[in-house]
């Protein structure tokens, strides 16, 4: 239940609220999105490399390798310790990571893009939104900015809570590629 409503509420309202009350330059705003998808690059480039040269099945190691926990761990960490304006492009960092994470992801995943799925994904919907409204110069009104910032900003505690989850269902399998492939990310 934490893990959904992380994912279909709290997260796409983080990522909504704060893209729209965003007021960071153009060019940091293009430096932080540039970055982002030179780390899925390159990332994207060894692990394909590392992979191939190993034997290790693409669809299943790929994405694990190439998409980063920056939800759970990059924005806690990230309002902890620069504040709100960190989170902020945290936020704009995980927002690009996420989006191809839920697009490329189960592509890679499953060998082929479901159009179906990223249409049912919160998070794009969000991401699509919020730009298209910042593009127009559009103001939500005060009760849904109020809202989305509300729900939101449980998103961060409930990463937490997910992350614990997570952490504490964990059964090491393999050993040694377990700690090959977690060095290798």
């Amino acid at each position: 239940f934490v893990t959904t409503l992380m994912i279909n509420v709290a997260t796409p309202c983080l990522v909504f609220a704060t893209l729209l009350r965003l007021r960071f330059a153009v060019a940091e705003l293009t430096l932080v999105v540039t970055a982002s998808l030179a780390c899925l690059v390159l990332t994207t480039a060894v692990a394909f490399a590392v992979l191939r040269a190993s034997g290790l099945p693409l669809r299943v190691y790929l994405p694990a390798l190439i998409f980063p926990n920056s939800g759970n761990m990059g924005m806690p960490l990230c309002l902890f310790a620069f504040g709100d304006k960190g989170l902020g492009l945290a936020v704009v960092f995980f927002a690009v990571l996420a989006v191809a994470q839920f697009t490329l992801g189960p592509a890679i995943a499953a060998g082929r893009l479901d159009l179906r799925q990223m249409a049912r994904t919160p998070l794009i919907h969000a991401v699509a939104l919020a730009l298209l409204m910042q593009a127009l110069d559009i103001d939500l009104p005060r009760w849904a900015a109020n809202t989305t910032t509300l729900l939101g900003d449980c998103a961060v505690p409930i990463m937490l809570l997910s992350l614990g989850v997570a952490l504490a269902r964990l059964r090491v399998a393999g050993l040694g590629r377990a700690l090959a492939i977690s060095a290798l990310r």
